[in-house]
């Protein structure tokens, strides 16, 4: 059965950014994004993912209130909201998700995976 991680953030850069290095990090998974909470809840309705991770900072509702909302959900996804230091530096950043991923998901590094 495959995979599915769900990306939230308003930032156009920054979410494509972790789409892209997903994508060529994890094996059998779909990698899936949205622009804010709301579209983020409509995808959760289409498809359940594995796990969500979201940007802390949003304007419509932030990502400790999305967790929320996921914790209420039957059969709730895994949520991750990256906070104030998710602008570190990208290897960083690259470090911390796969500190998570890796217990979860098969994970493939390779030439693909560095930003």
């Amino acid at each position: 059965m495959a995979r599915h991680v769900l990306v939230v953030d308003e930032t156009l850069h920054s979410r494509g950014s972790i789409v892209g290095w997903l994508s060529a990090l994890l094996r059998e998974v779909t990698v899936e994004s949205a622009v804010s909470a709301s579209e983020a809840l409509e995808a959760i309705e289409r498809q359940r993912p594995d796990l969500v991770l979201t940007a802390h900072r949003m304007v419509e509702t932030d990502g400790v209130e999305l967790a929320r909302r996921l914790k209420r959900l039957p059969n709730a996804p895994a949520c991750a909201a990256a906070g104030a230091d998710y602008c570190l530096e990208k290897r960083q950043l690259q470090a911390r998700l796969l500190a998570i991923l890796q217990p979860h998901f098969r994970v493939g590094i390779g030439r693909r995976a560095i930003i």
